[in-house]
């Protein structure tokens, strides 16, 4: 398909919003730490003498969990971000950014106001029928918790990270003969089969040794102990939650409606009453499609092709328009098909079979495309998320003032949650154990502000509750501890169960692969020795289905030149799996598209490790100190 259908993934605000806040990729660049002494506690690091400010470093570690809040939803987990780990990282993008922020300072890459409105204005997320809105702009940049000022800051600072990491990619050229080369290996494909050895076939095997439970117990003492924890009732108070229970008139309702929808679903059902009536054109008459498609196609990609879209396997294309695709025959025309680029109608022009090696079946369509707004909603389908978006707009206008009520009252009900509860109409929870170093099941209770506040001795010994802590932008809770844990030790006869199941799986998973290391030699012997292969399919190096990147890397690098030849992997899960290849195909020659593919492929994956290395380089050039 054309790089339009492509396109979709780029339409995600949040990523949008995502890569503004971080400005680079989490997981492009290693942390290089160097420990000095002398620095003040107003700072984590500083950057060529530059400080990074507690309050700087405390703001972004928590607009990263709000953004993983946003993507994750319910099955976020602050106890899973706000780690060790995660504050490294977190400090070593801020230090990042200052020492590209340094170079584009010294060769003056600054993007002027010019360029930085026009690329906030085209923003989708702040936009409204198709044109930018001042007051989106501004709902959603405050409740992200910046200023304007900040907002654009750090979008001008990402617009210039942008141009030095584009003229980077843009410098790379990959060689045609590299890439036809890449091509021709991304289409070999292998015929395997598999037998699995499974540590539960090995498990009735296993005899633990009467000593070696009380030996494990002796040998691994960190293992079992229990941490000091604590378990609390608790009130949070959200921003979200808040915003469900405010009230919204349906007047407002409709005025937004017509003020973000209507315009927009007007164009949707002109663009489809067209689409109608080119059905009907090319109906009569068939062989006009691709003339009809020259002239009134909305597609760039395909419309002086007469809509040819070329041969494509299944999967290559939206889930309506592939689905209706592989439905056709050929020169038969569809029906009007919806996507979210807007109205097709398709022609299916041939079938291109696949051959040996596992080929799948390609289809060669045209298509007329009428395109219409992607997100025009009737007024019952926009309903709930216009009520939302009011909700949210009040709430975070009031929210501050319940706040600083919340917080207020937080302070003088010291010795119950119960009133500050019914007050404000809140759940009164009771949480599980919570361990001093929080952890996945802290839950709520998890962030580092709230762990330090119900830890705090005077709280312990009155158990009296804590102040309140916002723990996220617009999540603000207060607990009281009802019972408090020592650190101890489990005793041998409370963890002999669970130590005598940790042997025997151990010592299965050894069995497991044992045997199938044995089969393995065998097989490599030319023995058969009874193997029953299972699980038979043709794969390729673009398409290894339901294998493991590990396991397809060990399948394609095996040497075929003498089949059949075997491979062997242990799996995380303990299995020890055998592989067959029996067939061994080249692929057919690929044509200028897959090649053109693969040269872009290679030039985008070369300017990458360019623009790392780039990086790398001044850091190393950099006097980066870090306050541990």
């Amino acid at each position: 398909m054309p790089s339009m259908f492509d396109m979709v993934r780029d339409q995600k605000w949040l990523v949008r919003i995502f890569l503004v806040i971080i400005c680079i990729p989490f997981a492009l660049f290693g942390v290089e730490w160097y420990e000095r002494g002398g620095q003040s506690i107003d700072s984590v690091a500083t950057v060529d003498g530059e400080k990074v400010s507690v309050s700087e470093f405390g703001q972004r570690l928590q607009a990263q969990q709000d953004q993983l809040r946003q993507m994750f939803g319910r099955n976020f987990d602050i106890s899973m971000f706000d780690t060790p780990a995660a504050r490294e990282s977190v400090l070593d993008q801020i230090v990042t950014e200052r020492v590209l922020g340094h170079y584009v300072t010294r060769k003056q890459i600054i993007p002027g106001d010019a360029d930085l409105a026009a690329s906030i204005a085209e923003m989708p997320e702040f936009q409204e029928g198709g044109s930018f809105s001042k007051e989106r702009y501004a709902q959603l940049v405050r409740s992200s918790g910046r200023s304007p000022v900040q907002f654009q800051e750090e979008t001008r600072r990402a617009l210039a990270f942008q141009r030095v990491r584009g003229a980077l990619m843009d410098s790379t050229v990959a060689s045609r003969r590299l890439a036809e080369r890449e091509a021709v290996l991304a289409a070999e494909s292998r015929d395997v089969s598999e037998v699995v050895f499974a540590p539960a076939q090995f498990t009735p095997q296993v005899k633990v040794a009467a000593d070696a439970v009380e030996q494990y117990y002796k040998d691994n003492p960190r293992e079992f102990e229990v941490p000091e924890a604590v378990k609390a009732e608790y009130l949070v108070l959200n921003l979200e939650t808040y915003s469900a229970q405010v009230n919204v008139t349906p007047e407002d309702v409709k005025k937004l409606y017509d003020d973000r929808f209507a315009v927009k679903l007007k164009q949707r059902d002109d663009a489809r009453r067209k689409a109608d009536d080119l059905l009907a054109k090319v109906r009569r008459n068939p062989a006009d499609f691709a003339e009809v498609a020259r002239s009134d196609s909305d597609d760039p990609g395909s419309k002086e092709n007469g809509g040819d879209l070329g041969f494509n396997p299944r999967g290559s294309m939206v889930q309506a328009f592939d689905d209706t695709v592989f439905k056709l025959k050929p020169k038969e025309v569809s029906g009007v098909v919806e996507t979210e680029f807007g109205f097709h109608i398709i022609m299916l022009e041939e079938v291109r079979k696949g051959e040996g090696g596992g080929k799948a079946e390609e289809r060669r369509a045209r298509h007329i495309l009428v395109a219409g707004p992607t997100d025009a909603k009737t007024f019952a389908e926009a309903r709930p998320e216009i009520e939302r978006d009011l909700r949210r707009q009040r709430a975070s206008a009031e929210f501050p003032k319940l706040v600083e009520r919340f917080t207020s009252q937080a302070d003088q009900q010291l010795d119950a949650l119960k009133p500050l509860a019914d007050e404000f109409k809140l759940p009164l929870q009771v949480s599980e154990w919570v361990p001093r170093a929080g952890g996945p099941g802290a839950g709520a209770l998890g962030s580092s502000r709230m762990l330090a506040a119900l830890f705090d001795t005077e709280t312990l010994k009155t158990k009296r509750s804590t102040e309140a802590v916002e723990v996220n932008s617009g999540v603000h809770i207060v607990a009281r501890p009802i019972e408090h844990r020592q650190a101890t030790v489990r005793a041998l006869d409370e963890a002999r169960a669970d130590i005598q199941k940790k042997l025997v799986e151990r010592e299965a998973r050894a069995l497991a692969k044992k045997a199938g290391e044995d089969r393995l030699a065998t097989l490599g012997k030319g023995g058969e020795a009874g193997t029953k292969w299972a699980n038979p399919r043709a794969i390729t190096r673009e398409n290894p289905t339901g294998l493991s990147k590990e396991a397809a890397r060990a399948i394609f690098r095996a040497d075929t030149a003498k089949l059949p030849v075997h491979v062997g992997l242990e799996t995380p899960d303990g299995s020890y799996t055998v592989y067959r290849i029996s067939k061994a195909g080249v692929g057919a020659p690929p044509d200028d598209k897959q090649v053109q593919a693969a040269q872009t492929s290679l030039e985008r994956s070369a300017g990458q490790e360019g623009f790392s290395a780039f990086v790398q380089g001044l850091r190393k050039d950099t006097k980066v100190e870090i306050n541990k």
